[in-house]
Order: structure tokens, then C-alpha cells, then sequence
């Protein structure tokens, strides 16, 4: 097959419909044999799931989250276990979306934390982790642990599903005491502060008992 006749068989199609033939077709084209149709079947399920998860992820406590969902239900989610994973973590806290906006409505808990909180409760694994880090290691000041702790009792009490969520860091955050954590610039930051002054300090020394040993020797 020429590009002549690649592009006129690809234009004469209608990518709404015959996307799987375009993706062969172009496979073909390119003397891709080893890709078979299944295969390539799979890859558009795969991209198409993924992309679905990424929007549910994004509109996760609006209302087109609805839409995702159905969707996603609809993919056969068992032939990519990875994604099958990624939408159990947002499928649990599913049933907490009307609670997560009554919190936020009745006004008891500070909407900047609990906005944190539905980052946190829908973001992956690793991406979780990290807001957790960054998060906990900025409680370092007494005033704001005090205000964090507050908004945690709070939580607890009036939505301990949502709380439930995320039990064990919330317990952590609750059991800590101020000075516990550092930034991790300011950690940085004393490294590397002293590292300077002993290499200085050592390096004087050799020097001065060097000039004290040759003092003696004339």
C-alpha cells in the first residue's frame, strides 16, 4: 500500500465509527504486522479508560463525575488491572461526595482544609503521599498544629466517614506535638548551613598544628 492509497482509504472512513479500521489501517501503512486487531482494540480501551479516570479525577465532586462513572462501569476495567485499581480508590470515596459538599456548606470546617482533604481523597497513591509529606511537614508552628488539630476533632465528629477515609494519617496529624516536623527546605537549609563551618574549622585546625610541629622542628 502507497500513501495515495493510505490516505484515500483513511479519509473515505469515519473515525466515529470505524476508529478501530483507521488504527489498522494506519498499522498496515506502516508494515506495523505484529499488531494484531485485538491488540489494537485493547490499546484504544486502555487510552479511552485512562482518559476517562483523568476527567473523573478533575470533576470528581461536580456533577459531570456522574457521567465518568457510568462510563467507566461500562469498560471492561478487568483486562488492565492498574486502571481497575485507580477506580476502586475513586469508586470508595464515591458514596462520601454528598457528605464531602454538606461539610463544606454548613460552614464548621474551614473549606481551604477540606478542600485539601478532597485533593488528597482523589488523588493516586504516590500523588496522595506526597500532598500528605508536604502537608504534615508544614506543622512545625504551634498555632497552626493547634488550628489543624481542631479541624481534625471537628471532621471526626461530624463526618466520620469522611474521616474514616484517610483514619490513619488523620490519627497521626492528631498524636503529634509541635517542633515534631521540619519544612524540608529549612532540613536543607541546616545541612547544608554547617557543612561550611566544620570543613573550616577542621581544615584550620591541620593547618595551625602543622605550623605548630614545624615551630618546634627549627
Amino acid at each position: 500500500m502507497d500513501a495515495a492509497e493510505y490516505l484515500s482509504e483513511a479519509l473515505a472512513r469515519n473515525p466515529a465509527q470505524e476508529a478501530a479500521s483507521i488504527v489498522a489501517l494506519r498499522a498496515r501503512f506502516l508494515k506495523l504486522d505484529h499488531i494484531s486487531h485485538g491488540e489494537t482494540r485493547d490499546d484504544m480501551a486502555r487510552e479511552r479508560i485512562a482518559d476517562l479516570l483523568e476527567c473523573l479525577r478533575n470533576d470528581f465532586w461536580n456533577e459531570d463525575a456522574k457521567r465518568y462513572r457510568v462510563q467507566l462501569l461500562a469498560e471492561d476495567l478487568d483486562r488492565h488491572p492498574d486502571l481497575k485499581a485507580r477506580f476502586n480508590r475513586l469508586e470508595a470515596v464515591y458514596p462520601f461526595r454528598e457528605q464531602f459538599h454538606s461539610a463544606l456548606n454548613h460552614g464548621l470546617l474551614e473549606p481551604e482544609l477540606l478542600k485539601f482533604y478532597g485533593q488528597v481523597l482523589v488523588a493516586g497513591y504516590r500523588q496522595a503521599a506526597r500532598l500528605k509529606d508536604l502537608f504534615t511537614d508544614n506543622l512545625h508552628v504551634v498555632h497552626e498544629l493547634k488550628r489543624v488539630k481542631r479541624w481534625v476533632r471537628i471532621l471526626r465528629a461530624q463526618e466520620p466517614g469522611l474521616y474514616g477515609l484517610e483514619k490513619p494519617w488523620l490519627d497521626t496529624i492528631l498524636q503529634s506535638q509541635p517542633g515534631r516536623w521540619r519544612p524540608p527546605q529549612e532540613r536543607k537549609f541546616r545541612r547544608g548551613f554547617w557543612l561550611p563551618i566544620v570543613l573550616g574549622v577542621a581544615v584550620g585546625a591541620v593547618i595551625l598544628a602543622a605550623l605548630l610541629l614545624l615551630g618546634l622542628w627549627m
